[in-house]
């Protein structure tokens, strides 16, 4: 844990960050500062703390998230040595995996319903202020939403980053909670915890893929060298937790190779007498 911030204890669960979640924290300030039009910013320094608004629910959000994860592990009998938040979210370190589907489902499930509440909170906040229509979703998915008054301006930030965050870590590929989920379910079915990891990790390898792509035709439509970099890092990020996932599911498939005990013994072993 060296060279992580240490920021304290929840239910007895130490919290640590890594520098690079400090800097994702202000890139995000600097981000969404400009998405306030001006007749709610008013000026630079309101739209700097409106920002600072969105990011402090973020954080919430986010320690919500893991802490689902560990508060339900904790209910099965899993401890969690630490919770990490670096610059993609968190990481609820526990003390041992799932021993059967059910523990896998629900300690991974836990997580995202946490996002999910802080999502449908935010939307029903901007439905209250603008009215609650397809539209306004639509807008707010879009970046288009802008908000008629501050509170809907800033939920409506809350509900595209919370929104986004809980769509993309559903998806049904490992390292990602919807992985861990599509696995649960594929070990059920199949009985064999190595042959769901096998197929969610070959599925987060197949995700890491189509990012490349996604980044590179975004950065050919848009003309922003960002987005691709951006798609990149994540497909660099999934392809290797998905790699380091399932390779050792591979080294350990069984072999149709067969040993008889009598090609191994020697039928004339050494002996000493007493």
């Amino acid at each position: 844990m060296g060279g992580q911030l240490h920021l304290g204890r929840l239910f007895g669960i130490p919290i640590v960050a890594g520098i690079s979640w400090l800097i994702w924290l202000f890139v995000m300030l600097l981000v969404l500062q400009g998405f306030f039009p001006e007749e709610i910013a008013g000026s630079d320094g309101r739209a700097f703390a409106l920002a600072i608004a969105v990011v402090a629910i973020y954080v919430v959000a986010l320690l919500g998230h893991e802490f689902g994860h560990a508060l339900m592990a904790r209910a099965l009998g899993i401890e969690t040595e630490r919770v990490e938040l670096w610059m993609l979210g968190g990481l609820a370190h526990l003390s041992r995996g799932a021993r059967n589907p059910k523990e896998e489902f629900l300690v991974a499930a836990a997580g995202p319903a946490v996002t999910l509440v802080v999502a449908v909170a935010a939307g029903v906040v901007v439905g209250l202020e603008e009215g609650f229509s397809a539209q306004a979703l639509w807008d707010v998915g879009s970046l288009r939403y802008s908000g008629s008054t501050t509170v809907s301006a800033v939920a409506g930030l809350v509900l595209f980053v919370e929104g986004a965050s809980l769509l993309f870590n559903l998806l049904p590929a490992l390292p990602l909670d919807g992985g861990r989920i599509a696995r649960s379910v594929v070990w059920k079915a199949t009985g064999s915890p190595a042959k769901a990891t096998a197929a969610t990790a070959q599925a987060g390898r197949g995700l890491a893929i189509l990012l490349v792509v996604a980044g590179i035709y975004a950065s050919s439509r848009n003309g922003s060298s960002w987005t691709l970099i951006w798609c990149l890092f994540l497909a660099w990020f999934i392809w290797q937790n998905a790699q380091a996932l399932v390779v050792p599911t591979e080294r350990r498939a069984p072999t149709k190779s067969v040993v008889r005990a009598d090609g191994v013994m020697d039928p004339r072993p050494v002996w000493v007498a007493a």
